[in-house]
C-alpha cells in the first residue's frame, strides 16, 4: 500500500513554490517512518499524468518515497519556466526524517534539468547526493 499527498508546496532557495505530489511506502497502513531512499521526478507535462502516477506507486511499493513536481510555471507550481534553470538551483524536495538520499528520475524533461545543473550557470548541484 501507499500513502499519497497531494499538491504540498514546497519552496525553492528563491522563494518560488512548486506543486509536489509525495508518495510513501506503508506497512500495517502507517507510513514507513524509517529513512528511506527517495527518487525525485520534476515535469514540466503534468504531475498528475497515468503514467508518473502509476510509476510512482510502483516506486512506492518497493519502498522508496517518489516526489513528482510540477516545473516552476507548469500546472499547478508557481513562477516563470525555465528550460534550464538546473535542480541545483531551485532546491528539490521537502526537509524530513524520513528521506536518506535524493535521486532524480524521468526522461527528457529531467535531462534538461540535470544539463542545467551541470552547465555552469548554477554551480555545483549540492542537493544532489547519493
Amino acid at each position: 500500500m501507499v500513502l499519497f499527498a497531494e499538491d504540498l508546496m514546497v519552496p525553492m532557495r528563491d522563494g518560488v513554490r512548486l506543486a509536489t505530489d509525495i508518495y510513501r511506502p506503508t506497512v500495517g497502513g502507517k507510513a514507513v517512518e524509517t529513512k528511506l531512499p527517495l527518487l525525485l521526478h520534476r515535469t514540466g507535462y503534468n504531475k498528475r499524468g497515468a503514467g508518473l502516477v502509476r510509476q510512482a506507486m510502483e516506486f512506492a511499493a518497493r519502498g522508496y518515497v517518489v516526489a513528482v513536481q510540477d516545473d516552476r510555471g507548469t500546472y499547478r507550481s508557481e513562477g516563470v519556466q525555465y528550460k534550464y534553470i538546473g535542480f541545483g538551483r531551485t532546491g528539490t524536495t521537502p526537509s524530513s526524517g524520513w528521506q536518506r538520499f535524493r535521486t532524480p528520475m524521468g526522461r527528457s524533461h529531467v535531462g534538461h534539468l540535470l544539463r542545467g545543473s551541470h552547465a555552469g550557470k548554477c554551480g555545483h548541484p549540492s542537493t544532489l547526493r547519493t
